[in-house]
């Protein structure tokens, strides 16, 4: 009885030791310049209209909104208009391409690559320094038409979209 209560008694010590230490990791996010306030305008579409093969109208404000989006939940910078803001984030979508990259036994398409491409620049307003510069910046997403886990075009834009916001939102955060 006294071995199971001096070993109850370590187990209740090491776990109460590990909740109170933590694991360590810690995200250390910081904007590069200070910057403390970042405007992020509407994407502009440059996509030429020959060039349009199943391009998703609105894609360049989902894009956008996806971005201010993952800003706003990283929260160590705050959004603002250009005109108050230290930065700016200016964005133009440049290519829209969906890919067959599979194909089931009767050779009918099964399987697609999205890729959304975006030429993208960092801007310290206060110096008029570009910070960073991306002419080929991606977000892509493999998906299927035909299977269970299948997901339809628009559905994979968005995936691809929220990848390229992450990624974006990732390059412009510094010290990790």
């Amino acid at each position: 009885m006294r071995c199971a209560r001096n070993l109850l008694s370590r187990v209740w010590m090491v776990a109460l030791v590990a909740l109170c230490s933590g694991c360590g990791y810690t995200q250390n996010l910081k904007m590069p310049n200070d910057i403390k306030s970042l405007a992020v305008p509407t994407f502009v579409n440059t996509i030429k209209a020959k060039q349009i093969y199943s391009y998703q109208a609105g894609l360049e404000t989902r894009l956008t909104n996806a971005i201010r989006d993952r800003i706003l939940f990283e929260g160590n910078v705050k959004l603002a208009e250009p005109s108050e803001a230290d930065g700016i984030l200016i964005g133009k979508l440049i290519a829209y391409v969906q890919e067959p990259i599979g194909y089931d036994k009767f050779e009918r398409v099964d399987r697609y690559r999205l890729v959304v491409v975006t030429d993208i620049t960092l801007k310290d307003l206060r110096t008029n320094e570009i910070l960073w510069h991306e002419p080929n910046f991606t977000g892509e997403f493999i998906y299927n038409v035909s299977a269970g886990d299948s997901f339809n075009q628009s559905e994979a834009a968005q995936k691809a979209v929220e990848e390229l916001a992450q990624d974006v939102v990732d390059r412009t955060v510094e010290d990790w």
